[in-house]
């Protein structure tokens, strides 16, 4: 051949060999009986049938009988009572020979600990995505004056970050200390802090709250703020209401902290009566203490009888009687007022001598009269020069003159009594050529059980320059 030839596809044909039954089973090592051949191989295709009967039957008596006792021994094993919500139903089951953990342990130590007790028994097994045993989240502080100290077990450290900024941002400068707080993904999740009264995470918020307190001092044009507010704006609001209008006020408030971590109290719920409240106090009183908690407002004033009745609504707009407890000291007159300035335009020395002599001026009526002694005719004299003086520096002073009603008796009668007793002290200045326009009669309120001088100017004229 000169080329090699294409080899064509060729169907070739193909018989199965006829092997005869006898052949087959000689094959098989049995002898040419072909009814107990065909038997043999029935027998084994009921075997093969049986088999997953078989396995049927071994399942229901390894889950009804085996493995309960298995079970048992699990139970046994898992015998701690850091394990008790582990074996507690359903805190532990199996799956055939795979034993699956759930429940609750305190520490992640312990999750460790309850699978190893496990596979610790011959022919079963926990794998590590059967253990679903969770440690629950848990968090504990303690404040030591402005660091609080965490500790616990939180989910990841997101959580553990919006815990502290939650708590600094409601206390302003606290400051955290979290070393002792551990971080597993096996900790179950827990809420927002942040969610109002959460209870894992409110004991913390209660740590850091205090109770809201406003202590103020007034010395003069010196005041000094300290406490606690829930808010700036209240701080501001009762800043405003002790300056008013006196800008040679010093004011010392570093000491006023606010934040939302500060309880309310009845005083702070009431911002607007709180201030009004303020503003007359501290635009009367020269030296005043006042202070206010959550309980009580206390403070000290001066006062007369018509700033007494006129501060009464103001006192029951903001708590009543119940909550708030003034010192009253209880003045006959305005002008018996430490914070009471004269209005008359005079010279700063003349001022000083007038007063001066005045105050020696007083003078004392015997009881139920209203005549005016030789003796106190002539300790007149000092003042009525002094008047003179003032006068010629600046006409328009002006001098008040009262006089004090009695004790007890007749309230109606003393208060006649006293008049006479002004005007008669009144005529010796006027004999002595002083003009009558500068003079001004003015009652005197009844001295009151609470003044102890009070019985001391009963039966006496006292003169102020107004």
């Amino acid at each position: 051949m000169n080329a090699p030839e294409r080899v064509r596809n060729v169907k070739i044909p193909f018989h199965f060999p006829q092997i005869p039954i006898t052949n087959l089973a000689s094959l098989l090592g049995c002898r040419v009986d072909s009814g107990r051949f065909v038997m043999r191989v029935l027998l084994v295709i009921f075997a093969l049938l049986l088999l997953p009967v078989l396995a049927l039957l071994h399942r229901y008596h390894f889950t009804r009988t085996m493995q309960g006792q298995l079970l048992v021994q699990v139970m046994g094993a898992l015998d701690d009572p850091e394990l008790v919500h582990v074996k507690s139903d359903p805190g532990t089951t199996m799956n055939h020979l795979d034993v699956i953990l759930s429940g609750t342990v305190a520490d992640i130590v312990w999750r460790d600990r309850a699978r190893a007790k496990v596979n610790a028994i011959r022919g079963i097994r926990c794998r590590e995505e059967d253990n679903h045993i969770h440690v629950p989240a848990g968090i504990e502080g303690k404040l030591e004056g402005d660091v609080m100290h965490l500790k616990g077990w939180l989910r990841d450290d997101a959580t553990l970050r919006e815990i502290t900024l939650w708590l600094t941002e409601g206390r302003p400068g606290l400051k955290m200390d979290t070393a002792n707080v551990r971080i597993s993904p096996y900790v179950s999740a827990e809420e927002s802090p942040r969610r109002a009264k959460s209870p894992l995470f409110q004991p913390l918020w209660s740590l850091i709250e205090v109770p809201a307190r406003l202590d103020i001092i007034k010395r003069g044009n010196s005041l000094k703020v300290t406490g606690q507010l829930p808010s700036q704006e209240l701080k501001q609001s009762v800043v405003e209401a002790i300056i008013g209008i006196k800008v040679e006020t010093t004011l010392d408030d570093h000491e006023v902290k606010t934040g939302a971590y500060v309880k309310s109290a009845p005083f702070a719920s009431k911002p607007v009566e709180l201030a009004a409240l303020l503003k007359v106090l501290f635009d009367s009183q020269e030296s005043i203490d006042f202070h206010a908690d959550s309980e009580t407002v206390s403070f000290n004033a001066e006062v007369t009888d018509e700033q007494h009745g006129r501060w009464q609504p103001l006192l029951a707009a903001l708590g009543g009687e119940k909550m708030i407890s003034p010192t009253w000291t209880l003045r006959p007159s305005i002008y018996h007022l430490s914070t009471y300035k004269p209005v008359s335009n005079l010279p700063v020395d003349t001022l000083q001598k007038l007063k001066a002599a005045l105050e020696q001026g007083i003078v004392r009526f015997p009881p139920t009269s209203s005549a005016v002694t030789p003796e106190q005719i002539v300790a007149l004299n000092p003042c009525a020069q002094a008047i003179l003086a003032a006068y010629t520096a600046s006409p328009d002073v002006r001098i008040i003159v009262g006089a004090h009603p009695e004790t007890g008796g007749d309230s109606k009668g003393s208060q006649l009594l006293a008049r006479r007793r002004a005007e008669a002290v009144l005529e010796q200045f006027v004999d002595r050529a002083l003009p009558m326009r500068i003079f001004e009669i003015v009652p005197y309120a009844p001295p009151h059980a609470g003044d102890p001088a009070g019985a001391t100017r009963s039966h006496t004229v006292e003169m102020f320059v107004k």
